[in-house]
């Protein structure tokens, strides 16, 4: 694979990780909703860092 293409990939991780996060920001903080936010946020951020 070309290193552009590898950088490209990375970018486009980074680019959906962050509107996930963006997204969870605008959910309302009940309760239940803070359990699914923070596996969410948990299982995306790890996406990430691979």
């Amino acid at each position: 694979m070309k290193k552009s293409g590898t950088r490209d990939i990375h970018q486009r991780i980074y680019d959906f990780v962050m509107r996930v996060l963006k997204l969870l920001k605008q959910l309302p903080k009940t309760p239940e909703n803070l359990i699914i936010i923070n596996q969410i946020a948990r299982s995306v951020t790890s996406m990430g860092g691979k």
